[in-house]
């Protein structure tokens, strides 16, 4: 009893690692059709024929066409099924016990296959071993011609038509002053240049106005505002507060936006206060050089939009702001070498720009206190040296004019055309040298790129484009290089699908001393975050990953296989990508063919692929009109259509869709298909002066498969 649940066990577990198993074979699980000339041809040794359909396993059931076991090595093994037609050729087979050819001759057989003309079966091997087995030869009508041969084997149950031809046999296969200044009314500096040297601090009570006229004046020491005073520049002389700066009460640098205030600078620690104001007006510019800080709520930070605000010093922390009308930066410019990063208020930790950015010397680190860098107008500029960039969320207003709108670095860059439907805001976080979603360190740019958006009426479209330094590519060894670089949608599931749009990706690759980037164009927008969710589109809040190739392409429009416009990069497959077919893709036959352009469909896969595979491995998806239809017209009689990889299953037809027309009705009348009549699954047509050969590892078929050629599974 042991024995018996052994046996069971073990064949529950072959029925469901089938496809592991058997690396190289043809599996059936839906419709296999085949003229009598068709041709399954098992050219590797340990080939086998499985499946859930009944595929040869009456006579009623028997396979279709042709079966030849074409190993050239020794002792194949010729499985016990019930055959239309079966030859065997090339080494030794080993002959099952069961195997039964009920088929009779076709008086139309493939180059190559002339005996069949004669015989339903036919040995070209160099021996068969029967064993004790038994061979039948069970037409269940009609006239069966037998093989010679000169080694004996068993025919059973021959059918009554049965004619002996002779002796018979078979085979298989990335100002000086010395005391302390204290201004209680108005202090008037106009002329040559002051300078309130060190050790003269000085205390502003009332209104102190710095009327500069066209000189230079110079705080060495510190200067302290108290609360309800008012200090006024004036004049196009620079004010430069080279100590520190307490500042309680209003400082205004202001002239009223003519254009012709000097430039102050702040060269020590500020700290405002809280009942401390900032004033800066319109053309207006201030520069920090050193510390700055603000106890204040944020509304003490007045900027016009066209003021200019300058952080020079080195490694600073950046001043957080409201993002509120006026009491945003104007035109803010970080540079000076070394880090800058985002400050901590009471009102927040972010800051708002309502006018450009440039940022030169460094990085600005948002990440580190978690606030977000923002620019709400959208015709600002962000402008960068070198390979600085801003790490973490950069948000950017947008609007529904064409616009493009540079983000985290110079090459991170969206743009959007004209659209009443385009988003009122884009927020990108990126962080550098962070593993984004579904991270592979072995394909993908070590860089957390993540994209939101907010507010798009409806749908609209992006072009992408997403930076990348060359040390973020940490474990790549071939084939996988920049030069492969594409988009993925990935979330954090984890689960990631390949951005395709009908565009190919435009790559620049990244030096030691510049940013690489991937920019594609026509990314649209979805509400669906979980994935698959289209390969076109792009959800708020998924990332987008950088991920190097080969990759699997995916057929957008029905097309030749060797028309870019086919493909979801807008160029062809290569040998190593894998492919999805989502349409009726065409290869071998003259286009254009049911109802495609003449456009892009009239070149022949001989000429862009040579010998080579067209590509990696092949999956039909489960849609309708989801089709791959193979002829020979225009490639040449020696020409294979092939898969590369030599693992596992290599071409799927997943399509369970009714397949139009339908089998033995019309095919071959190409002409007639002057529109896509419904192909679902795969067809292996007679067209052209040659047979049409399907090469490839291993072939799964879960809908309908039409076999007019040759399917070859390899060695």
């Amino acid at each position: 009893m042991k024995k018996n649940w052994t046996i069971l066990l073990v064949a529950i577990v072959l029925n469901l690692v089938g496809l592991e198993l058997f690396a190289q074979g043809f599996i059936n699980n839906g419709n296999y059709n085949a003229t009598c000339s068709g041709v399954i041809k098992l050219n590797a040794t340990n080939a086998t024929i499985t499946g859930s359909s009944n595929l040869g396993q009456s006579a009623a059931n028997a396979i279709p066409g042709v079966v030849d076991w074409a190993s050239t090595a020794a002792g194949q093994v010729v499985q016990p099924y019930y055959y239309q037609r079966l030859v065997v050729s090339g080494g030794s087979k080993v002959m099952q016990d069961g195997i039964r050819v009920i088929g009779e001759a076709c008086a139309t057989p493939l180059a190559g296959y002339a005996q069949l003309s004669t015989y339903p079966f036919y040995s070209t091997a160099s021996s068969l071993n029967f064993g004790t087995g038994t061979f039948y030869y069970a037409a269940t009508g009609g006239s069966q011609n037998i093989y010679p041969t000169t080694d004996p084997y068993y025919i059973i149950n021959a059918s009554s038509q049965a004619t002996v031809v002779a002796a018979t046999t078979v085979s298989a296969y990335q100002v000086n002053a010395t005391d302390d200044f204290n201004v209680a009314g108005t202090l008037n500096l106009g002329g040559g240049a002051s300078t309130f040297a060190s050790g003269a601090p000085v205390t502003v009570a009332g209104t102190g106005t710095v009327n500069t006229g066209a000189g230079d004046v110079t705080f060495s020491d510190a200067v302290t505002t108290q609360g309800g005073s008012n200090f006024n520049v004036t004049g196009t002389g620079a004010v430069s507060f080279n100590g520190t700066l307490a500042l309680n009460g209003t400082l205004t640098a202001n002239d009223g936006g003519a254009g012709n205030l000097g430039t102050v600078t702040f060269g020590g620690a500020t700290t405002i206060g809280t009942t401390g104001v900032l004033n800066l007006g319109t053309g207006n510019n201030l520069v920090i050089s050193s510390s700055i800080s603000n106890n204040g709520d944020g509304n003490n930070l007045n900027f016009a939009c066209g003021s200019n605000i300058t952080y020079n010093g080195g490694v600073q922390t950046i001043l957080p702001t409201l993002n509120a009308d006026g009491k945003r930066y104007g035109n803010l410019f970080l540079s000076g070498t070394g880090l800058k990063t985002g400050g901590t208020a009471t009102y927040g930790n972010d800051i708002n720009v309502c006018g450009n950015f440039s940022l030169d010397g460094g990085n600005l680190d948002m990440a580190a206190n978690n606030g977000t860098f923002r620019m709400s107008t959208p015709t600002a500029t962000a402008t960068y040296t070198a390979m600085n960039e801003v790490v973490g969320l950069f948000s950017r207003v947008t609007n529904t004019n064409a616009q493009a709108y540079t983000f985290n670095n110079t090459n991170t860059i969206i743009t959007l055309a004209a659209d009443a439907d385009n988003p009122t805001s884009i927020t990108l976080n990126v962080r550098p040298g962070v593993n984004p979603f579904d991270y592979n360190a072995t394909t993908d740019v070590n860089r957390k790129i993540n994209l939101s958006y907010a507010g798009n009426a409806g749908a609209f479209e992006m072009t992408l484009r997403a930076a990348y330094r060359e040390d973020e590519r940490t474990s790549w060894a071939a084939p996988y290089t920049q030069a492969s670089l594409r988009m993925y949608e990935a979330s954090n599931q984890p689960a990631r699908e390949k951005i395709g749009t009908g565009q190919t990706p435009t790559r620049t690759a990244a030096t030691t001393t510049s940013l690489g980037y991937v920019e594609l164009a026509g990314v649209a927008n979805t509400s669906t975050a979980t994935l698959p969710n289209g390969i076109g589109a792009f959800a708020s809040g998924n990332d987008l990953v950088l991920a190097a190739g080969p990759t699997t392409f995916y057929s957008i429009t029905d097309g030749r296989w060797t028309n870019p416009n086919t493909w979801d990069e807008g160029t062809r497959p290569s040998e190593d990508d894998n492919v999805e077919i989502r349409h009726m893709v065409y290869a071998g036959i003259a286009g254009p063919f049911a109802g495609t352009a003449a456009a892009g469909n009239t070149t022949s896969e001989a000429s862009v692929y040579g010998t080579n595979p067209a590509a990696n491995s092949i999956v039909i998806a489960n849609l309708n009109n989801a089709a791959f239809i193979l002829g020979n017209e225009d490639n040449g009689a020696t020409y294979v259509f092939r898969t590369k990889s030599t693992t596992g299953v290599t071409f799927q037809n997943l399509n369970t869709n009714t397949m139009q027309p339908a089998f033995g009705t019309g095919i071959a009348d190409k002409s007639s298909f002057v529109t896509n009549p419904g192909f679902n699954g795969v067809w292996i047509t007679p067209y052209g002066p040659n047979p049409a050969v399907l090469e490839t590892n291993a072939i799964q078929n879960n809908g309908t498969l039409n076999n007019e050629g040759i399917i070859e599974i390899n060695q």
